[in-house]
């Protein structure tokens, strides 16, 4: 039986060489993602990037590709909005060499993410 998740992030990485982990599959574990909302705390603009990276099975400080789902999407001031509308599936497949880590930054301390999930 599936079971619906979520994970709150409150003022995510404003670095991009320091990402926030927002979800990591275990071996063999497999997540669809449902839903991601961004709000923008603060009162001036900013961005937000939510992607996928791709690590190594065998060195989890080796990665492969960064995958966007949005790369530095505008967030105005004092107000949120939804990324995915549907499902996505994240997994660590047993025999893939790699595997998929869910990971956020933005370019104000005052970004916060809600993520929505099932875990399988």
């Amino acid at each position: 039986m599936a079971l619906f998740l979520n994970k709150k992030f409150f003022s995510i990485s404003t670095d991009s060489s320091t990402p926030n982990s927002m979800l990591l599959p275990s071996r063999g574990e497999r997540f669809l993602i449902t839903d991601i909302l961004v709000c923008n705390t603060t009162n001036t603009d900013a961005t937000a990037s939510v992607f996928i990276r791709e690590q190594d099975a065998n060195n989890s400080s080796l990665r492969r590709n960064d995958i966007s789902i949005v790369k530095d999407v505008a967030v105005p001031a004092n107000t949120s909005i939804e990324l995915i509308d549907g499902q996505y599936p994240l997994y660590w497949t047993i025999a893939e060499p790699y595997y998929d880590h869910l990971m956020c930054y933005g370019s104000a301390s005052g970004i916060d993410i809600i993520l929505g999930y099932y875990k399988e």
